[in-house]
């Protein structure tokens, strides 16, 4: 609980844009070693090889030794599968489909364990299927058609037992993409990112197939200019040039394991195990491998490599992404992004907030900022020591930490080494995206985009029930019982001005909110903000309905706007 400590431009002209002015007090790294580096590799490689480091969605590093041109258009290989799946998360946001929900059986009954895949297992190498298919390797027949017959075909094992490196499980999913929206997977691809960012060489549909089909896998074809945007983007988790492209959480749920305890099958990476000995065991999450962790188990890099040269990377720890391009193959690329890496941590110090770290402080996932609402965000070495107030005493600085939101100082009631608590502005309404800004002892430092939304619920993970007692395993909830649930991010009254101030009548909160319990939907009785409390608080009462005997917690879901609070919490029930 995050509350727990206190109450369209291309090519060279692209990276002048993405570079701007840094306004932080930081020196520049002396990059030399990695000059030497990427020269001399180049110098090995028959197209030489390109390299571009963004940080904070500026241009850190850009390096070319012989090749094409950043936006001369090539083959992906299988760096487009963290495309697709950033595609499927974005639906997901949408509510046009689930990841955890399992794929409809096709028309001729598959054996039971393809009836339990999940689109998340084709995302994440996991699913049982087959890793190939000739249906759509050589374009047999349509996408939905080969889907059916791979699905038809049945899994090789129990979906999420092993890791099973393929391309046929992505076609699958895309598949299941263009069946949810009713379009291509062409047009899905440029309404979600290739008109929000700019993009102009990438084409994801496959060329070389009799019948059109998505290039969900491999055989997509972009250049580096249009993946040093994409990537620059995810870094900021979701955020560029003053653009809100996806939600935080649609980024944030690509970057978490998805394979651990998997045994491993087949895995690309396993030649390089005497690089990196953590590609000896699954660590994968949604269309990228995950190769580094913090102590306490938090993905730091994740990277997507292409079989064709093309090697892009987030390095959370850096808020950086990085774009190596070195055709044609793996071989040489991969080992050289390992030095790379190093030679770029040698000199390029963590830095102590990144987007990574902005958490809805009710529900501790990484989310956009929303105006009015309780926010964490989680670093290191941000305070000197701990200081906490009450929120009504909150400060723009504490412990001489400050946080700028777009210029203005967020609202602080506690400051420590590790976490910062408080509230985003109400000036951000209105807004897309957020300049983010560390100060400490009056030096600016990290500065990067954030984005915002005006509703991202979270729930405050303890429920209460009509006498103010939390509902716990020892004190569950029966049917017909009345419940009351908290939420922060589900936005603020039009007439509020003052997020710090409580209010001094009760507030009901117009828009659409359902509440979700065990899957059916709850009645709910009243949605808002009562008379003494902070607006950027809101407040369901809601009836328990008849849930099926036998069961001892039911899922519950909050539904505001068609934003749905955070996966996994339950209400213990007898």
């Amino acid at each position: 609980m995050a509350l727990a400590c206190a109450r369209g431009v291309r090519g060279s002209a692209l990276l002048l844009a993405l570079a701007g002015t840094m306004a932080e007090a930081q020196q520049s790294p002396d990059f030399s070693s990695l000059d030497r580096y990427v020269d001399e590799f180049a110098r090995s490689q028959p197209e030489g090889a390109a390299l571009v480091l963004v940080q904070n969605g500026r241009v850190l590093y850009e390096r070319r030794s012989g090749g094409g041109a950043l936006e001369e258009p090539r083959q992906t290989g299988s760096a487009i599968k963290m495309v697709t799946a950033t595609l499927l998360s974005a639906l997901e946001e949408e509510r046009q489909l689930s990841l955890d929900g399992t794929l409809a059986a096709p028309r001729q009954a598959p054996p039971a364990e393809s009836q339990t895949i999940r689109l998340s297992h084709l995302l994440s190498n996991g699913s049982g299927l087959p890793g190939e298919s000739e249906c759509f390797t050589r374009g047999l027949a349509s996408t939905a058609e080969c889907a059916e017959r791979l699905m038809a075909g049945g899994g090789k094992f129990r979906p999420g037992a092993y890791f099973d490196y393929g391309n046929a499980p992505f076609q699958v999913a895309a598949a299941a993409a263009e069946k949810a929206t009713g379009n291509a997977w062409n047009e899905i691809f440029e309404r979600l990112l290739g008109g929000p960012l700019s993009l102009r060489c990438t084409n994801v549909m496959r060329q070389s197939v009799p019948i059109p089909s998505p290039a969900a896998a491999n055989e997509a074809v972009s250049c580096l200019s249009d993946f040093v945007r994409i990537y620059s983007m995810l870094a900021q988790r979701g955020a560029l040039e003053g653009r809100r492209v996806l939600p935080a959480r649609a980024v944030a749920r690509l970057l978490e394991n998805r394979v651990a305890g998997a045994a491993m099958l087949v895995s690309p990476l396993t030649p390089f195990v005497n690089l990196n000995p953590i590609y000896r065991t699954p660590s994968y999450g949604l269309g990228t491998f995950l190769d580094r962790y913090s102590a306490d188990g938090r993905p730091l890099d994740a990277v997507s490599p292409g079989s064709r040269g093309l090697v892009p990377w987030l390095d959370s720890e850096r808020n950086l992404a990085g774009v190596l391009y070195s055709p044609p193959n793996l071989d040489a690329s991969f080992p050289a992004y390992i030095e790379i890496k190093k030679r770029v941590a040698a000199v390029v110090p963590p830095v102590a907030l990144s987007s990574a770290g902005i958490v809805n402080a009710f529900s501790s996932e990484n989310h956009s900022l929303v105006p009015g609402s309780f926010v964490t965000f989680y670093g290191s070495k941000l305070a000197e020591r701990n200081v906490t107030v009450s929120p009504d005493a909150a400060a723009a600085e504490l412990g001489g930490v400050s946080i700028l939101l777009e210029g203005e100082p967020a609202p602080l009631f506690h400051v420590s080494p590790g976490q910062v608590n408080g509230m985003v502005p109400l000036s951000l309404r209105g807004r897309e995206t957020a300049r983010v800004t560390l100060v400490r002892n009056g030096v600016r430092e990290t500065s990067f985009e954030h984005p915002v939304q005006p509703v991202a619920p979270g729930i405050f993970p303890v429920i209460f029930d009509a006498r103010w007692q939390p509902v716990t395993i020892f004190r569950p909830a029966r049917a017909g019982d009345y419940l009351v649930v908290f939420l922060s991010g589900a936005g603020v009254g039009a007439g509020v001005t003052n997020p710090l101030a409580v209010l001094e009548a009760t507030e009901v909160r117009g828009g659409e909110t359902q509440v979700l319990v065990g899957g059916g939907e709850a009645r709910l009785l009243f949605h808002g903000t009562p008379q003494g409390m902070f607006p950027g608080t809101t407040q369901l009462n809601l009836q328990l309905g008849q849930f099926a005997r036998g069961s001892t917690a039911l899922p519950l879901t909050v539904v505001v706007d068609g934003v749905a609070t955070q996966a996994g919490l339950t209400i213990p029930v007898e």
